[in-house]
């Protein structure tokens, strides 16, 4: 029954406020619902996901997606994607030495 509501509670706030729902939802995950914080983390990243794979679903549809522009962006989100988690594991290697 927990999870119906915790599931039901996640796609409304999704539903509410898009994609920038990890900064409101993640807390509440670990605070009320006592989540594990790995846990709590990749649910959020998956509703980004999902919230963002369908807005780019319906801007195709309509016609509205310049491909071009959509590879630039791709690229450079992928590269920082790489960057960024190198330099965070980097750091965690650091601190824990």
């Amino acid at each position: 029954m927990r999870f119906n509501f915790i599931g039901t509670f996640a796609g409304t706030a999704a539903a509410m406020f898009g994609i920038g729902v990890g900064v409101l939802v993640s807390p509440i995950f670990m605070s009320v619902f006592k989540m594990n914080i790995m846990v709590a983390n990749f649910t959020v990243s998956v509703m980004s996901a999902a919230s963002a794979t369908s807005s780019v679903l319906q801007y195709m549809l309509y016609g509205k997606l310049s491909l071009s522009y959509s590879l630039f962006g791709a690229v450079f989100s992928v590269a920082g994607s790489f960057l960024g988690t190198y330099y965070v594991l980097e750091q965690i290697k650091k601190r824990n030495k």
